[in-house]
């Protein structure tokens, strides 16, 4: 984004006004967003000792990757959109490789010992497949995506429940996502297999207009069907809480 102090020739003035946006892809696929993740116990981020320790994290916090204030305790979002997609993260937590619209022809099935969930690995590299719904937000008016898996699928279904209750007053049609705020929050989960923690979320307002208009230009792209199919900018992959 351009500063202020930054100040444009006089002779380029009128020009770039009227070619504002020429050259520029606002196609989604064309698009960086980092991740948010939410720490567990044994995200390495959390390990003081270990070489990929970030100051202040804690299990329950969230992290988003490439903000200027990566480990925070809540997040204020506003809703864009929600895609699914199957995505692909390398064996051993070694980071994101792509996404895709369906689940890969040769992956293997087995049950994890220790959740009872399954697992999808491809055979040839050991990469981990994850069946994901992909919520993307603004937050602090740039865009990130919370990956949903696993347990947190309850979360994003509640999510969209939720959205189909609201109603404007006069038509009683169904207000879209980034017409209010919401604030995230993590919450701590258990069952017999173990600890985890998980996302909810509240109402905290309506979105201010233009912020309105930024989330409804990405929710457009989304809506199109268009889904990027190179690497999203993220972390290792993140640590799946045991199975419900």
């Amino acid at each position: 984004m351009a500063k202020l102090e930054d100040q444009l020739p006089a002779e380029l003035d009128q020009l770039v006004q009227q070619d504002a946006g020429k050259g520029v892809s606002f196609a989604f696929e064309d698009q960086l967003t980092p991740i948010i993740n939410v720490l567990q116990s044994n995200s390495p981020q959390v390990d003081s000792r270990g070489a990929e320790y970030i100051d202040g994290a804690e299990p329950g916090k969230f992290w988003l990757r490439g903000s200027t204030t990566p480990i925070r305790e809540t997040i204020d979002v506003t809703m864009c959109g929600q895609l699914h997609s199957f995505l692909e993260w390398r064996a051993g937590r070694q980071g994101l490789v792509g996404r895709h619209a369906e689940l890969p022809d040769d992956v293997k099935i087995e049950i994890d010992p220790s959740s009872g969930r399954r697992v999808f690995t491809r055979p040839d590299n050991g990469n981990v497949i994850q069946d994901t719904r992909e919520l993307y937000v603004l937050v602090d008016g740039a865009p990130f995506m919370l990956p949903c898996y696993g347990t947190r699928h309850t979360f994003a279904r509640a999510l969209q429940s939720h959205f189909n209750q609201l109603r404007h007053p006069t038509t009683g049609n169904v207000l879209p996502s980034f017409a209010k705020r919401y604030r995230l929050s993590t919450v701590p989960r258990s069952n017999a297999k173990g600890r985890w923690f998980d996302v909810a979320f509240t109402e905290i307002g309506w979105t201010p207009l233009p912020e309105y208009q930024q989330a409804k230009a990405l929710a457009a792209n989304i809506e199109r069907g268009v889904q990027p199919t190179g690497q999203l900018p993220g972390t290792s992959r993140p640590q799946l809480p045991p199975a419900a």
